[in-house]
Formats: C-alpha cells, sequence, structure tokens
C-alpha cells in the first residue's frame, strides 16, 4: 500500500512539473516570437500583457501545487482511515511539504 501511495504522489508531482514546464516553455516561446517580430519592424506585443498573463500563469500554477498537496493529503487520510479499519496498524509517511518560491 505503501508503494501505491509512493507512485502517486510522485505522479502528482510529476504532472505539477510538466505543467509547469509547459507553461514556462510556451512564455519562453513568446518571448522568443516577440524578439523576431521587433527585428523584422512588426509592432512589438504589449509588454504589460506579456507580465499580466505571466503573474496569471504564476498564480495557476501556486494554486495547482497546493490542490495537489490537498490530494496527497486527502490520499493518507483516506489509507489511513481504511487501513484502521481492516485492523493492520498504519505506518503513513510524513507528509511532504514543498514550497513554490
Amino acid at each position: 500500500m505503501a508503494l501505491a501511495d509512493n507512485v502517486i504522489n510522485n505522479l502528482m508531482v510529476f504532472s505539477g512539473l510538466m505543467t509547469a514546464m509547459v507553461l514556462a516553455f510556451r512564455l519562453v516561446g513568446k518571448v522568443v516570437t516577440a524578439v523576431v517580430t521587433a527585428r523584422k519592424g512588426l509592432p512589438a506585443p504589449d509588454i504589460k500583457a506579456i507580465e499580466d498573463r505571466l503573474l496569471h500563469i504564476e498564480q495557476i500554477v501556486e494554486s495547482s501545487a497546493l490542490e495537489i498537496e490537498r490530494i496527497g493529503e486527502g490520499q493518507r487520510f483516506t489509507t489511513k482511515v481504511l487501513t484502521e479499519r481492516a485492523g493492520v496498524p498504519a505506518q503513513l509517511p510524513a507528509p511532504i511539504r514543498n514550497t513554490l518560491t
């Protein structure tokens, strides 16, 4: 059971990291497009709009990380309850506390 919990936690962390990477690469693509556009003499995109969008993406990543942490805590609680009902002593790993900065 502990192995399954570990796999689930690793998958949640992996999916969060992949989401963050996709968003970061998307932003880099927009910046590269802006640089190429500026070199061609075409109007450059609005920097304020890009900053606002980046802030919005950052907030989404942070809220997603919190939700993933809540899912993990719920999974640990459910495992503990089910284990106690079965009469098997539960030894759950301590929750992992990662903070995005």
